[in-house]
This record gives structure tokens, sequence and C-alpha cells, in this order.
């Protein structure tokens, strides 16, 4: 602790604090970088919303003005009122549209969830309670042993075709190498002497005169 001394005029400031962040983390370049980008691309995003908020208002304002402008008051109460009632039909004949889509949409939606409940076995009620919690689980663990039960029998299933196959394609190559080596020695007897025979049933000659038939 400094002990102040009378008569000498006290320092004001201070040392000011020094952080080294590459002190404490070697991914501070990186993170610093991230944190740039990010804000960035938030200014970005606020600068496009503003625009389009201010497009979409200086429009309306527009549409408005042009319908200030072609504006014709009516003349005569009798107008008004012609005018007021074929303004109301044309908004009720709007609603009664915006509900029958929307009653529609409601009904799409709803029978694609059951479809894909059915199909897939997702749930998608809210449990409130304890019980319906693990009913939800048991019935989630069920699905999912019932998938991997699936996919398993699926994948023993192409194993077992894949194997035959291999074992057909085996047995194949392997009838086809006896054909051709009996029809090589049937035309290697017919060429040689009987002590070339003898070399060749032991298999000593045939590894000379092989490469010479290939």
């Amino acid at each position: 602790m400094a002990i102040d001394h009378p008569g000498v005029p006290r320092k004001r400031g201070g040392r000011r604090y020094q952080f080294d962040p590459l002190a404490v983390s070697a991914a501070y370049p990186l993170v610093a970088q991230h944190v740039r980008k990010q804000v960035i691309r938030d200014r970005l995003a606020l600068k496009r919303q503003n625009s389009a908020n201010l497009r979409s208002r200086r429009a309306l304002f527009e549409r408005l003005s042009q319908m200030e402008r072609q504006f014709v008051r009516p003349q005569s109460l009798d107008e008004l009122v012609l005018r007021a009632t074929a303004l109301n039909e044309q908004l009720a004949i709007q609603r009664e549209i915006e509900c029958a889509l929307t009653s529609l949409l409601c009904v799409v939606q709803r029978i694609r969830r059951a479809a894909a409940n059915q199909e897939f076995g997702i749930f998608s009620a809210k449990p409130s309670t304890w019980e319906e919690q693990r009913a939800e689980r048991d019935a989630l663990e069920a699905l999912r042993a019932q998938r991997a039960k699936t996919f398993v029998s699926e994948l023993m299933a192409r194993s077992e075709v894949e194997l035959e196959r291999r074992r057909l394609a085996l047995e194949e190559a392997v009838r086809r190498k006896e054909i051709r080596d009996r029809e090589e020695q049937a035309e290697e007897e017919e060429t040689m002497l009987g002590c070339d025979r003898k070399l060749l049933a032991s298999g000593v000659y045939r590894a000379q005169i092989k490469p010479h038939h290939s």
C-alpha cells in the first residue's frame, strides 16, 4: 500500500489495465473474426429489412395518394349508400373466401399430419403428466425396436441375396476354369508323346508349355 507523503501531488488516472487476449486463448483471432462476420451479417440483414420496410411504406403512400386523387365524392346520399353496400358485399365475399381457404388449409395439414404419424410413427401430442410421458417413451422405444428389427431383417435379406450371387458367380468361374483346363489338357495330349504325357500328368510340363498357349 502506497503511503501518501505530505506535499507530494497525488497522481490522477493511474495505470491502464492491459489485457492480452492471446495469453488467455490462442483461438482469439478466429473468435474475433467470427464475431465480426456475424456483426456484419446482422447489420446487412437489418439494413435490408429497413430498406424493404421503407419501400413498402413508400409504395403504400403512393397507392393511397393515387386513390385519393382518383376518388370521386358521391353526389347524393343514395349514391353513398350504394357505394357502401357494394363495398360491404366485396368485403364479405373476400372474408368468406379467406375463411374457406383457411379451413381447407387446416384440413390438408391435418391429413398430412395423420399420414405422417401413420407412416413414420411421429408422436406430436405434448404429454402433460408423468404417466403420459412414460407411455410416450414406451411407444417411442417400441417403434424404435420395430424399426431396428425391420432394418436388420432387410439387411439380412440383402446379405443373403448378395452371398448367393457371389456363390453362383464363384461356381460359374470354377466351372469355366475346369472346362478350359480339360480343353487344354485334351489339346496337349493330342500333340505330345508318351513321355511328355507323364510329365504333363505330374504337373511339371504344364508350367513350361502353358505360356505358349496363352
